[in-house]
């Protein structure tokens, strides 16, 4: 049966809460007990790494999973559709993802196969009351042994993050601000707190003692003093723009990208000094072709160009980056950098490089 096809002749029978609920349900797999296959993707939003696994988060198509254990042959090892998806982070063996308004609790199986532990529901105003699309202790497939995911420890995320697990609570960015949940006990998350910042957040970069939050207008800073109850403590405002930022030590780089703003916006990678957040303020500033994403390790930083390629720069002197080369060629949009090895978000696929020397990427693999 073409789930699709039934969706659509019973359309006009369907209220407008009915219609959402019907969506949500099919874009978990509610309606089949068969492990999805492997799929084109359609729109990547973001990539997500946790001990030998590689979560690819589409806004179309879902969670893709896959395993890097050999970065040179990722296989792929199960989905999950959900539909309107753009972030999730695992912690332990429970991914945490988004769809239309709702929060889940996933538990992964050894297996792969999933079910679900909680859902939270986060936009009230979108999705009626009575819109909870499951029982949440509900398992979509039978239950295996859970798989443990690097000794019970959460993963990382790229410059395009919207989710970060720190400890026992999942830091969200969900329109116009942070929302932290408390999943010390996953099969009974519960919201703490939201904490308002600006309409045009975007991205989430954590650290042990803080939030780093990229806007269109500015990079914002919270600290975690009272982890479950994060609090503003710095803005560095700057022309509208769009904001990825990434943090070592005391630097944080900004990677502005003009869009269709025009006016003072440009294209620049922003170096600033968060030292002391009272008075953060601009190192230095260096031009780069449409940047999307970045990646530090060490003295050496990735930047995305989009369309444009990519570029490696030298950051050990903050106050003076310099350009040590770019690549004209493939498109990128963000970057996971682990040790050796880089994984590189396109547009439509993910590359897998080795970096053993950054000047000289190899390339790996490629998962399309």
């Amino acid at each position: 049966m073409d789930i699709n096809n039934v969706f659509k002749k019973s359309l006009p029978l369907i209220s407008r809460a009915g219609i959402l609920l019907f969506v949500v349900l099919s874009s978990l797999g509610f309606t089949t007990k068969q492990r999805a296959q492997n799929q084109f993707f359609s729109n990547i939003e973001n990539i997500y790494l946790c001990d030998s696994l590689l979560f690819i988060s589409d806004s179309y198509r879902g969670i893709s999973i896959y395993s890097v254990a050999d970065p040179e042959s990722p296989v792929f090892k199960g989905s999950i559709p959900l539909q309107s998806h753009s972030s999730l982070a695992v912690n332990n063996n429970i991914i945490y993802a988004n769809s239309y308004g709702f929060i889940f609790a996933l538990r992964l199986h050894a297996d792969f196969t999933y079910d679900t532990l909680a859902t939270i529901k986060q936009d009230p105003e979108y999705i009626e009351e009575e819109m909870y699309p499951i029982d949440e202790h509900h398992g979509f497939f039978n239950c295996a042994e859970p798989v443990m995911l690097d000794g019970g420890t959460s993963g990382v995320g790229g410059s395009y993050a919207r989710f970060a697990v720190i400890d026992s609570f999942l830091y969200y960015l969900d329109n116009n601000s942070l929302v932290t949940i408390d999943i010390s006990v996953p099969d009974t998350i519960v919201k703490l707190s939201e904490t308002y910042i600006d309409w045009t957040v975007e991205t989430l970069f954590p650290t042990q003692d803080y939030l780093y939050v990229g806007g269109r207008g500015g990079m914002y800073v919270l600290d975690r003093v009272n982890p479950a109850s994060p609090k503003n403590v710095c803005k560095l405002q700057h022309f509208q723009a769009y904001d990825p930022v990434v943090v070592r030590d005391t630097v944080a780089y900004v990677a502005l990208r003009a869009g269709n703003w025009g006016g003072t916006a440009k294209d620049v990678l922003l170096v600033t000094s968060v030292a002391d957040f009272s008075k953060a303020y601009v190192l230095d500033e260096a031009s780069t072709f449409t940047p999307y994403g970045l990646a530090v390790q060490d003295s050496l930083l990735f930047v995305s160009n989009g369309y444009n390629g990519f570029t490696l720069f030298d950051v050990k002197n903050p106050t003076t980056v310099t350009k040590i080369k770019y690549w004209d060629t493939p498109d990128t949009k963000d970057f996971i950098w682990v040790d050796t090895i880089l994984y590189t978000m396109g547009f439509s696929n993910v590359m897998v490089y080795e970096v053993t020397d950054p000047h000289t990427p190899q390339l790996l693999a490629t998962i399309k």
